[in-house]
């Protein structure tokens, strides 16, 4: 009978909680139980049985899960504005890419922007090993937004001297959150031209794109790493450092809700196309372009 039948004891063992609550369990005929001359038994196939369609209904609660139409991550003066204007109704709680991650990993947001830079032997990746390596990520997939130029951003009048990343010794730069996908970038690049952290001046912290141009406009900060779009915007100099890949991690299916449908059909229009080109510095060629599949 050992072998057929487990006990009250041997059951909590197995779900991992106290007897009382397996006493519980079986008077409410949750789980599958059976009395013995007066002795509560529990089959054991039954109640494997009973596990297994417990994590079978759990999985799929979750492969038919939608989050809600909130966009997190990164901020991206484009995606922004074309939200807005295409009246899709997304949200948006933009507090940096690793955060908009993990808002999306924990099914609090429909969609996430990425520009996470991936140091591969002295040259970039970008956001494609990171999310492809994220416990956790299911039904999702990683589409290209635009590639953007990303420089150092400054008073116009102190552009003509500056040449490269050497230059940043000893001056006050813009810090951005750790583990950001700016910050992320920016040790790299001191990195890879000899400096060390410690060999520039660091401003407090700033949490977006809009806080990083504001510090260099009150003269808080002499360069900020930036994006082209954001200094012509605020008619501040700019030097192009590189080309990044902003991506956008959407849920499978959320993708196919109106809220995105509506986005990427006003993305095939040219007001968008025209915009991209007065905000100045985005590359569209590879736009909705796959880049990962979970």
């Amino acid at each position: 009978m050992s072998t057929e039948f487990l006990t009250t004891h041997e059951v909590a063992d197995l779900l991992r909680i106290k007897l009382r609550k397996v006493y519980e369990l079986a008077s409410t005929h949750e789980i599958p139980s059976v009395k013995a001359k007066g002795k509560l038994l529990f089959p054991r196939q039954d109640i494997l049985a009973w596990l297994q369609h417990g994590k079978q209904l759990e999985s799929t609660s979750k492969l038919n899960h939608t989050p809600p139409p909130v966009l997190a991550g990164s901020y991206d003066p484009l995606l922004e504005w074309a939200i807005k204007a295409s009246g899709c109704d997304l949200a948006l709680k933009l507090a940096g890419s690793q955060s908009g991650l993990d808002e999306f990993v924990a099914g609090q947001a429909q969609a996430c922007g990425l520009h996470l830079a991936e140091p591969l032997s002295g040259s970039l990746g970008w956001n494609h090993k990171t999310v492809a390596n994220q416990a956790g990520l299911q039904n999702a997939v990683l589409v290209n937004w635009a590639w953007r130029n990303r420089g150092f951003v400054m008073l116009s009048g102190k552009t003509q001297p500056f040449r490269d990343v050497s230059q940043l010794k000893g001056l006050r730069l813009v810090r951005r959150p750790d583990g950001s996908g700016t910050q992320v970038l920016m040790d790299w690049l001191l990195q890879q031209n000899g400096l060390k952290p410690t060999d520039v001046q660091w401003s407090e912290v700033c949490h977006g794109e809009t806080d990083a141009v504001a510090c260099i406009t009150s003269g808080e900060a002499d360069v900020a790493l930036g994006l082209q779009a954001m200094a012509a915007q605020y008619g501040l100099g700019f030097v192009p450092c590189l080309k990044e890949r902003f991506d956008l991690l959407v849920h499978r299916k959320a993708w196919f809700d109106p809220h995105f449908q509506k986005l990427w059909q006003f993305t095939r229009g040219e007001f968008f196309v025209q915009k991209s080109k007065q905000l100045q510095g985005y590359d569209l060629a590879q736009q909705s372009q796959v880049i990962w599949n979970a």
